[in-house]
């Protein structure tokens, strides 16, 4: 089993389709803290038939300081897997899945974990920092707000 995921302004599943708007976001800010995150957390598991028995799969998608000694979310659920006869089933199964962490409450600024856990083992992990501010405060983090650029029209 594989797993891709990532923080985003929005996202939802609609008949077995992701939907993301933002996607990618590793930092975030705020004027005061404590915070709500204020995100989206959106992935995609893959399943193999030749390896992912089908049944039930229990996932849980935790919130964690870095250091990983503070929790402030755990969401679980169960995802279960039925395998259909299909003209080529070496492809893989993708089951879309979205966590509202919006109002996960960050204490302060500093780095967290987003971690993915399928019947107990890790399969996604990623690091997102969050601080204070805004992001034109942070040019030292390689980040400058940029002004969009009118679309390219074709004729």
């Amino acid at each position: 089993m594989k797993a891709t995921g990532f923080l985003c302004d929005a996202a939802t599943v609609r008949d077995g389709l992701l939907h993301v708007l933002g996607g990618g976001v590793t930092r975030t800010f705020s004027p005061e803290y404590p915070a709500p995150l204020g995100v989206v957390f959106a992935s995609i598991l893959e399943f193999e038939q030749a390896t992912d028995p089908p049944g039930a799969y229990q996932v849980v998608v935790r919130v964690l300081s870095e250091d990983g000694k503070e929790q402030f979310l755990a969401a679980s659920g169960e995802i279960r897997i039925d395998y259909v006869e299909t003209p080529d089933s070496s492809l893989p199964g993708l089951v879309p899945f979205v966590v509202g962490l919006s109002n996960t409450e960050l204490p302060r600024p500093g780095h967290y974990r987003v971690l993915v856990l399928v019947n107990g083992d890790e399969v996604w992990a990623c690091t997102f920092g969050a601080y204070r501010g805004t992001i034109g405060d942070h040019e030292s983090l390689g980040l400058r707000p940029t002004t969009p650029t009118a679309p390219v029209r074709s004729e």
